[in-house]
């Protein structure tokens, strides 16, 4: 976290991809840079603007194209699509409008908390991931219950849902609390992820898309989806 504090001021191009989970929160004594966050169906809406006030920043929100809430989104795909078509889900509602964030933000390096011990694709996760825009993960080496005890250290806050039983923040359909006593095994953090899913070939589904390496034809970046 030293290297990072001391390299935002140096980079124009810094983007800070947050969830607003513990990983996310890690990031607040960051000097300013870009943030985003997803809304719609993600967890982090309900507690997103309560940190934007107590910590002094402005998350830049990408909704999915020309679709600015859910009664929009709902209309035109139904609530359903994640059942019906999950890789067509992810597109619309993660990858479409976080590539189209880094394009209009100018990215050139991505700063995100995902960690090895988050386990699965994850496994193997390096602090840096040459690309277009580079993804730094500065936390890749971390365990959960170092990111607690950060929090700790420095006097800022938990994620409020922990109260309720979950350790990690994803979609309000497919995310279930997880009991504490799973949190900080191997992989445990995020075991209430994904729930009922799988990816078009029959797999487990881990990822939503965007963590996943590979060219995006689209938007013409590199190491953000296959």
């Amino acid at each position: 976290m030293d290297r990072l504090l001391g390299a935002t001021p140096v980079f124009t191009g810094l983007y800070y991809q947050l969830n607003f989970g513990n990983q996310g929160r890690i990031g607040w004594r960051t000097k300013p840079c870009q943030r985003y966050r997803q809304q719609l169906i993600h967890m982090s809406a309900l507690c997103s603007h309560q940190l934007e006030d107590k910590y002094n920043f402005k998350a830049k929100v990408f909704h999915a194209k020309d679709l600015p809430d859910k009664k929009a989104y709902q209309a035109a795909h139904g609530s359903d699509l994640f059942i019906r078509d999950i890789d067509e889900y992810d597109r619309i509602c993660k990858v479409e409008p976080f590539n189209r964030s880094l394009q209009e933000t100018e990215t050139d390096v991505m700063i995100n908390g995902r960690r090895r011990d988050h386990g699965a694709e994850r496994a193997q996760l390096e602090e840096f991931e040459d690309g277009h825009p580079v993804k730094s993960n500065p936390l890749a080496w971390w365990t959960f219950k170092d990111c607690f005890d950060y929090l700790d250290r420095h006097d800022l806050e938990r994620h409020p849902l922990h109260s309720q039983g979950y350790p990690s923040v994803g979609d309000v359909h497919s995310t279930l609390p997880v009991p504490q006593d799973k949190w900080f095994e191997y992989g445990g953090e995020r075991s209430g992820r994904f729930q009922g899913l799988k990816n078009a070939d029959g797999t487990d589904k881990t990822e939503c898309g965007i963590h996943v390496g590979g060219h995006d034809a689209e938007s013409g970046l590199s190491n953000i989806r296959a």
